[in-house]
Parts: structure tokens; sequence; C-alpha cells
């Protein structure tokens, strides 16, 4: 097992996540985080080993804290979300926030 890939992976969720969240595309949150326009999307993509330096500049831009960010209890290791979080990848940045964002109306609307 390679605990370097598991962290990267988890990094790559969880700043998709809160991305998502906010409703930000990459480029805006790499924007945000003063970073090359792709560099978020090569962080979710695997395709980067994220400096510590970065790590925070990104999550000062998500505007979390440390202890959410690095929520080990997040459970997006369900088949379920992991799937929907792939299908969600292959959309467009634009088509992506739409989507969350009718997730975010439905659930509220669940709960309620």
């Amino acid at each position: 097992m390679n605990t370097n890939n598991e962290l990267k992976k988890f990094i790559a969720q969880r700043v998709k996540y809160f991305r998502l969240s906010l409703g930000y595309s990459q480029e805006k949150l790499s924007e945000k985080a003063e970073l090359e326009p792709k560099y978020i999307n090569k962080i979710e993509n695997l395709k980067y080993n994220v400096k510590i330096e970065t790590l925070e500049k990104i999550i000062k831009a998500l505007d979390v804290s440390l202890n959410q960010f690095f929520d080990f209890q997040f459970s997006a290791t369900s088949k379920e979300i992991e799937s929907l979080i792939v299908e969600l990848g292959k959309l467009p940045d634009e088509k992506q926030v739409k989507v969350v964002n009718s997730l975010n109306v439905l659930i509220k609307e669940l709960l309620s």
C-alpha cells in the first residue's frame, strides 16, 4: 500500500469537494490561491505533488480550517460517491458547478 498515493488522492478529493461546494471553477480557485491557471486541475487529476506552502495557499483560498480540510472521517470513499466524483470530473468546470449547485439545493430541500 502506497501511503503517498493515498494522501495525494485524499488531498485531490478534498480540494475538489471544497472547490465545488463554493461553486468555484478550477481556474477561479487557482487565481484565488495565486497559482498558475491549470494548477488546481493538475492537483485534482493527481499530476502534481503539492508542496506544503502551496497547499496552505489553497486551503486559505477555500476559506476552510486545517481541521475541516484534514477531516479524515470525510466519507468520500463510498462507491456511490466515488462514482459521482468520477462522472462529475468528466464534465467541464462550468457544468460541474451547475451540478453541484443543483445538488446543494436538493439536499437543503430534503433536509427541511
